[in-house]
């Protein structure tokens, strides 16, 4: 997870250990935020709830536009995650 996080240049506040099944899900998400502008690239944490992968973006200033933009990715992210 830790070597994902860098390839991307992300920071994470709260790591929890996940099963390896999502981790290309997860890069190619955050490969999606951090292409759309993501500035401040800081995650404030990534979990396995209830069998979906859900990953938390720290706020840090960045825009409403692009924390919506987030949310759509998020839930997306939890749509492909339960199939």
């Amino acid at each position: 997870m830790r070597t994902l996080l860098a390839k991307h240049g992300v920071t994470i506040d709260r790591l929890e250990p996940i099963p390896a099944h999502w981790l290309p899900l997860l890069d190619e998400m955050l490969g999606r935020l951090v292409a759309s502008g993501w500035r401040h690239r800081r995650v404030a944490q990534v979990k396995e709830n209830f069998g979906t992968l859900r990953l938390y973006v720290a706020r840090d200033g960045e825009s409403g536009t692009f924390l919506e933009w987030a949310r759509v990715l998020t839930a997306e992210l939890r749509e492909r995650s339960a199939r």
